[in-house]
This record gives C-alpha cells, sequence and structure tokens, in this order.
C-alpha cells in the first residue's frame, strides 16, 4: 500500500497558526493587548471579543438572537473593544473597563458593505476551525494533529483525510451551535480531531489482524475517548463540537476508509510483511481488492445518514428551537452534577462575563 505525503496536515496546520498569530496582531489593533488580562485569558490569547470579530462561531452573527440585532434593536453586549458606543452601563465598582457593543461592532468587519445588514454568516462554521482561543488551546490541537492526523494521512491520503477533517469540524459547530447558548463564542479544531479519532478507531479495527496486541491499544483508545468526552461535560468545553465531529468521522470514516485485503498484505502497513504476503505474487498490488457488495452497502448507508444529518441539523440552527425538539441534549454539553453553582443553566447575557450593580 502507497505512503502519501501529509499535505493536508501541512496546509491546515499552516493556516491555524497564521489564524493563530493574526488574532494576537487582531487583539493588540482592537483592545491595546495583546493577551487578555481582564478577565485573564488561560489559554494564552485573545478575548472572545476578538475572536468573534474575526471569524468565530457566534450565532448572533449567523441567525437574529434578540439581544444582538443587525438592525441596531436589542440592549448590545458587554465587551472588551472599545467603540463609540460607549461604557456598558450599571457595572458593579470593581468590574473591568466593558464597553457596549452591538452587531455592527461584533459582527460587522465581516459583514462587507452588505445594506441592510443581515445576520447571516454561514461562513463561520468554517473559518472557526482555523482561529483559537490561545497559544495552549493552540499547542494542544496542533500536538495531536501533528502526530496522529498526519500518521494516518500517510495511510489513506490527503484525498480521504480532507473531506472527512472538514465535514467533522462542520457539523460539530453546526451541532453545538444548534444547543449552546446563542452568546457563546466557540472556536477550534477539535471538532474536526474528534473525526480524526473515529478514523483511527476505524483504521486501528480494519488492521485489527496485523497490530501487535490489538486488544491492548483498542482499550486505550477507548479509555482516552472515553475520558475526553467525560471532561467535555464540564462547564466551559464544547462537548456538541467534540460528540458531532465523532459522529461524522465515524460515518464518513467507513465512506472513504482504504479498501484493503490483509490476506495479501498482511503487516504491510503497521508491521513487517508475514511470510505468505511475502511469497505471494500480489503482494503490495492485492492490497487493494475489488468493493464487495457488503462494502458499497456499508458506505452507501453511511453517506445518506451524514447527508441526513447535516440536512436535519442545518434547520435546527436556523430555527432557534433545538431545545424543543431535544429537551435532555443539553446534557451532552454540561451535567449539572459536574458544574456547582448552576454553571449548566446560567445563561450568558453578554460575550465577556459582566458583573452588574443589585
Amino acid at each position: 500500500m502507497p505512503t502519501y505525503r501529509p499535505y493536508f496536515v501541512w496546509l491546515v496546520t499552516a493556516l491555524q497558526t497564521a489564524g493563530l498569530v493574526w488574532s494576537l496582531v487582531w487583539s493588540y489593533q482592537r483592545t491595546g493587548q495583546v493577551i487578555a488580562t481582564q478577565p485573564f485569558n488561560f489559554m494564552i490569547g485573545p478575548s472572545a471579543d476578538v475572536l468573534v470579530q474575526m471569524g468565530a462561531r457566534f450565532t448572533g452573527c449567523m441567525r437574529d438572537v434578540p439581544k444582538l440585532m443587525p438592525d441596531g434593536t436589542g440592549e448590545g453586549l458587554a465587551c472588551m473593544i472599545p467603540n463609540p458606543l460607549g461604557k456598558y452601563p450599571n457595572l458593579a465598582p470593581g468590574s473591568p473597563d466593558l464597553y457596549t457593543c452591538n452587531w455592527e461592532v461584533m459582527c460587522g468587519d465581516l459583514a462587507g458593505s452588505t445594506q441592510p445588514r443581515v445576520a447571516n454568516q454561514w461562513f463561520r462554521f468554517a473559518t472557526a476551525m482555523f482561529l483559537h482561543a490561545g497559544v495552549v488551546h493552540f499547542a494542544m490541537n496542533i500536538l495531536f494533529q501533528w502526530t496522529a492526523v498526519k500518521s494516518l494521512e500517510r495511510d489513506w491520503g490527503w484525498f480521504r483525510i480532507a473531506p472527512v477533517y472538514i465535514l467533522a469540524g462542520l457539523f460539530g459547530f453546526i451541532f453545538g451551535g444548534s444547543f449552546a447558548d446563542a452568546y457563546s463564542p466557540s472556536v477550534g479544531c477539535s471538532g474536526a480531531l474528534f473525526g480524526m479519532v473515529a478514523c483511527l478507531l476505524i483504521d486501528h479495527i480494519q488492521n485489527w489482524r496485523i497490530i501487535h496486541h490489538p486488544t491492548t491499544q483498542l482499550l486505550r483508545m477507548l479509555f482516552v475517548i472515553i475520558i475526553t468526552f467525560f471532561l467535555g461535560l464540564f462547564p466551559g468545553i464544547d462537548n456538541f463540537s467534540h460528540v458531532g465531529g465523532f459522529i461524522i468521522g465515524l460515518l464518513m470514516g467507513i465512506v472513504v476508509m482504504p479498501n484493503i485485503n490483509l490476506s495479501f498484505c498482511s503487516g504491510s502497513r503497521k508491521g513487517k510483511p508475514s511470510p505468505e504476503a511475502k511469497q505471494d505474487s500480489g503482494f503490495g498490488r492485492a492490497c487493494f481488492s475489488g468493493y464487495s457488495t457488503v462494502s458499497l452497502i456499508a458506505r452507501a448507508v453511511c453517506l445518506i445518514v451524514t447527508v441526513a444529518l447535516f440536512v436535519a441539523m442545518v434547520p435546527l440552527f436556523y430555527g432557534g428551537n433545538a431545545e424543543s425538539k431535544c429537551s435532555w441534549c443539553h446534557y451532552i454539553d454540561c451535567l449539572p452534577a459536574l458544574a456547582p453553582g448552576g454553571q449548566c443553566g446560567a445563561q450568558t447575557v453578554a460575550v465577556t462575563q459582566v458583573t452588574q450593580k443589585p
């Protein structure tokens, strides 16, 4: 089986690096600070307001929400970006300097010259994948991307990895945007990376016969996946994107996975070729055999389910009524038992956390 160059990982990593650098520059230009300090961004990066201006997934820029309307109505949000609207009212003593931001301040930079203003910035589902909350967030994602995903791309090829990565990232943000708080922005390629985790799981099962201690390695993978999803049940983590990306990764991974005949190429990808494979005259070529009927049906079904999920979720996002369709889905993102003080149920009224006078 051929080994491919990881062109896609190189490209997206370069774009995400550029996105991080530009977000720090943008932050300095808009707020006078490279790294947000009030409140301090522990990810070592800009404020959420800056990320919204740059293209984070933010519902208020993508569909109408009560507090942030394109026509200027609504009370606006509190943000750290100085603008002509002035200071945010009724702040309690000791609160950081915050400003009132309307739709034009938060979303106008990416709206162009279109008039009248409309909250239809659908492209944020894609641009959010190339932004990160800070250096720490970026480093964690890129470390996995530059090791595990690059290794998988060498086996599968960019033409298989690229569609899974992109679709997993898009669906993760669509799924998250449908159920998460409308005033909470989200950035990062975590949804796309969880799609890659699903592909790694498929790759492991597909090559079960040629992996050293496959059961042990599978249990390790499942343990990491379960722990990661569990951590996503705490407040402040976009677990919707993780779950959505993983689901699409499983489905699309089956659609695009290489068709390998292990009876001929046993050991050729994960280790040394077996003696039987070496003796076979078709070794190296026979790894790619004809697609069986079962394989074609499985791929077709997974592709249809993927399309159906997108068709179902997009109207839910733009309708703004996902909670009425699935009243328990918010537990995917945050469990009340893991969030003391009712943090799961607290609705943010601004991009930046605000302390107001009673």
